[in-house]
């Protein structure tokens, strides 16, 4: 009993889906970052991969300042395939950051 319900666990733990994290500069030194997770993936992981990208891109976490709060907007997909449709649930986490180093024109 216990392998099944292990196993039933690990085979929903790879279910999370989560998308690259995209960013889009808005001006010099401001970015929206945007990743979207599938219903499985949680809203601490998306926030990581916010945070990562973030560091990433300010060129350090102690570069970063995070502007407004966190977005999360739930939405569907629906795809068709040999007559059958299947409708996905997904979410769009994203997040306005300001490099602290970049010079503001």
């Amino acid at each position: 009993m216990r392998s099944i319900i292990i196993f039933c666990l690990l085979m929903t733990a790879g279910c999370a889906q989560l998308q690259q994290t995209k960013s889009e500069q808005l001006e010099k030194g401001v970015h929206r970052l945007s990743t979207i997770g599938n219903v499985f993936a949680s809203k601490e992981e998306m926030n990581n991969k916010i945070i990562e990208r973030a560091s990433r891109i300010c060129g350090g976490s102690e570069n970063v300042e995070y502007l407004g709060e966190v977005t999360v907007e739930p939405f569907e997909q629906e795809t068709h395939s040999e007559g059958v449709s299947v409708t996905g649930s997904y979410q769009l986490y994203s997040r306005l950051i300001k490099c602290k180093n970049e010079q503001q024109n």
